[in-house]
């Protein structure tokens, strides 16, 4: 085709980029995406242009007329994406009224099977429910650990779920005389980390350490925002702090004359969606609505109750209201409780 390397670099840079702005204003990565997030992205973006070159390196080998020509090729090979918007709208569309389903599923299936979507969302399901069955009387293994091996362990489900757990028991034994160190943080670890987790953890109490002395005289910056920050946002935490301070300052003015909102669920929409408070809080107050009509006549179900269950389960509020009424588990929410353990919500990450 007469093309250079050189040029065939070029392209490939300026195709990367656009596939990276394209995924950050998708949601697919942002400021809190890991390095392996990434990798992940741009290797899978490798995959999709070396496709196309080789296909227009076959239509383009045999005798005679060129069939793409050098110009063409490269103006294509600019716009090669390794995920289209309209894939995950027909995934979004197809899997609505699946409970199961959620963005950051159909994100991940939309980068990492451009041929068939459909078929590994399928092939997840499967998985989830084999998973269920097999850890149905393990406390450890919860539904969000399900999910995130069913998705990001596609071949092998089973495998990571039992490596998760050699992790958590690990992290437990190195851990258990730090009082920094919850069982809700070592989960979290053992499955986001789950190659290297001692080092992992080693990073979050390191940036623990460096958020408290900076924000030692915040009063809006607590331990539970720093924890959080600390566990989610490893590789800029101080960046995700400054993200979250404006977005509890946004909120604050825009819902200054809402009674339902006080500075508990701001600030807990703030921190679990950095990047898209304002929807998150449209969520919360949709959800409050429902589950007022929803438990009207039960009055076990106080006005502190639905706001914990809406702003620590957005996915699913009525499920922990169903946990709390049924004694699984106890939520006090007010303005100073955010209590120090994570919980489902944090793996999750309100569509995570």
């Amino acid at each position: 085709m007469g093309i250079s390397r050189e040029e065939i670099e070029e392209v490939f840079l300026t195709s990367l980029e656009r596939t990276m702005k394209a995924n950050y204003r998708l949601g697919v990565i942002d400021e809190s995406s890991s390095e392996d997030d990434l990798r992940f992205l741009i290797g899978a973006h490798s995959l999709s242009f070396r496709s196309f070159l080789s296909f227009f390196v076959r239509q383009n080998s045999g005798e005679g007329k060129l069939i793409y020509t050098k110009k063409a090729v490269l103006e294509i090979l600019k716009g090669v994406y390794a995920i289209s918007p309209k894939i995950i709208k027909n995934l979004q569309k197809q899997y609505a009224g699946n409970e199961l389903v959620n963005e950051s599923m159909i994100k991940y299936v939309a980068v990492g099977n451009i041929q068939n979507p459909e078929d590994a969302i399928e092939r997840i399901l499967k998985n989830i429910q084999k998973l269920k069955e097999k850890y149905a009387d393990n406390d450890l293994v919860n539904e969000s650990m399900i999910k995130y091996a069913a998705v990001h362990n596609i071949q092998k489900p089973e495998e990571a779920i039992e490596r998760i757990l050699e992790n958590i028991k690990k992290l437990k034994e190195k851990y258990a005389d730090n009082d920094l160190v919850n069982e809700s943080m070592i989960k979290h670890v053992a499955v986001y980390n789950i190659q290297k987790p001692e080092e992992a953890m080693k990073t979050v109490l390191e940036n623990i350490e460096k958020l408290k002395e900076k924000y030692a005289n915040n009063k809006l910056v607590d331990d539970w925002m720093i924890k959080r920050v600390a566990v989610k946002n490893t590789q800029n935490p101080g960046g995700a702090i400054e993200k979250i301070l404006k977005n509890i300052q946004k909120l604050k003015e825009k819902y200054a004359d809402n009674d339902l909102v006080d500075e508990s669920i701001i600030k807990r929409v703030a921190v679990s969606n950095i990047q898209k408070p304002e929807e998150a809080m449209e969520t919360v107050l949709e959800n409050i609505e429902k589950l007022k009509k929803q438990y009207a006549d039960n009055e076990l179900v106080t006005d502190r109750m639905i706001k914990y269950a809406v702003t620590m389960n957005p996915l699913n509020p009525a499920k922990k209201v169903e946990k709390m009424l049924s004694g699984k588990e106890v939520g006090d929410f007010n303005e100073d409780d955010f209590s120090d353990e994570f919980d489902d919500l944090d793996f999750e990450d309100w569509e995570e």
